[in-house]
């Protein structure tokens, strides 16, 4: 009985932890595609200097996210979505919207395995 109350209060600070990753996860991936999504929209009507401005605070929200998410992913994936972030104001300069899209494509892509990452199952707790 001695041992039941400890274990109960690490198996729910773990619990917390999981919940904690995969909302900031989740979080984290839905602004950084909503953003995108606008930018392109910015350039496909002609606002190449609002899509850039968009395009750099891109990269300085995604940097200062980047950090809360190292806690909780794999670093792999986080330095190919960082490389594709950081070749997004490169696109908008040259007007290469499909490269931009391309690039959205693969973020989303990279965002969506990171979740089915982080997905909760028996061998997350074991």
């Amino acid at each position: 009985m001695k041992r039941l109350i400890p274990a109960s209060i690490i198996f729910l600070f773990v619990l917390g932890i999981c919940i904690c990753s995969k909302l900031c996860v989740n979080k984290t991936s839905d602004e950084t595609l909503n953003e995108i999504k606008y930018c392109y929209q910015q350039l496909e009507n002609g606002n190449i200097e609002s899509a850039h401005q968009l395009s750099e605070n891109i990269k300085d929200n995604w940097h200062k996210n980047k950090e809360k998410l190292e806690l909780f992913v794999n670093h792999s994936f986080l330095d190919k979505v960082n490389l594709y972030v950081y070749q997004l104001p490169v696109f908008i300069k040259t007007n290469s919207k499909n490269d931009f899209l391309l690039a959205y494509e693969n973020i989303n892509t990279l965002f969506e395995q990171i979740s089915e990452e982080q997905k909760f199952g028996m061998h997350s707790f074991f």
